[in-house]
């Protein structure tokens, strides 16, 4: 008959070793894209621990600690020890499936013991703590749809006093459809159209800056593309021969928000 056992492990009577562990949340799903939120795990133990974590590329912020209770199946081959899919704070109760091979506990973040060495499954079920980090990033280099970006987590032992690193590469991409920022067809890339304030007619050769780095000049049908730009409001500067505004050869510049 298979046996259930209801029982509380505190995790500073857990585990000797520190651990320091990056991983991606399981609520980041699909593929990670350029100028999305993805959300990180950052798992602690102790939980004294002071860790500093920080971004190759982008930003990084720090959303607090969460607190989670898992249910999943372990197994122990032929060993006394099976490993644990997160790091637990807790273990609450578990249940052998079939061979019964004692109480379990837990002998470190990611491991949990029995009593004797055996071939055994058990339904376990504990509590998992971690910080959730928020990454940003945009594109790294200009032409480039895909960026690598490495983010890591450093602290010092308070026990030894030595540093304990934890490092995850997270490769980023362009959302579907938006590979060429320089495809005047794409979805995402901007494309200004000059034209005569008086006739509505387009105006060739014009110079297009925008926050202040030229883009380009406009084509015969007044257009030019400036890629792809991050949302948020940018400065436009439109300049053209032949045309004034108030004594200076400008169109006009403004601010335009995507």
């Amino acid at each position: 008959m298979a046996k259930t056992t209801i029982a509380v492990t505190f995790a500073a009577a857990a585990a000797d070793a520190p651990l320091l562990k990056l991983v991606l949340d399981s609520e980041t799903s699909g593929s990670l894209v350029h100028n999305q939120t993805a959300y990180l795990r950052m798992y602690k133990n102790p939980m004294t621990l002071e860790p500093l974590p920080s971004i190759s590329h982008g930003s990084l912020s720090r959303q607090g600690l969460r607190r989670e209770q898992i249910t999943e199946t372990v197994a122990f081959a032929n060993t006394d020890t099976a490993g644990l899919s997160a790091p637990a704070s807790q273990l609450f109760s578990w249940q052998w499936i079939g061979r019964d091979l004692g109480d379990l506990r837990l002998s470190a973040p990611e491991t949990v013991a029995c009593g004797v060495a055996g071939c055994g499954a058990a339904r376990v079920t504990y509590e998992t703590v971690y910080e959730s980090l928020a990454v940003l990033v945009p594109r790294g280099l200009p032409g480039l749809t895909e960026t690598d970006v490495v983010v890591c987590a450093t602290a010092v032992d308070p026990a030894t006093n030595e540093e304990i690193v934890a490092t995850l590469a997270l490769g980023f991409g362009d959302a579907s459809g938006t590979d060429d920022p320089d495809d005047p067809d794409d979805p995402e890339t901007v494309v200004i159209r000059v034209v005569d304030y008086t006739t509505g007619d387009p105006v060739p050769g014009a110079r297009v800056t925008v926050d202040g780095v030229a883009r380009g000049r406009t084509s015969a049908d007044g257009r030019v593309s400036v890629g792809v730009l991050a949302s948020g409001a940018h400065t436009l500067g439109i300049a053209a021969s032949g045309y004034h505004d108030t004594g200076v050869d400008e169109l006009h510049n403004e601010t335009f928000t995507l």
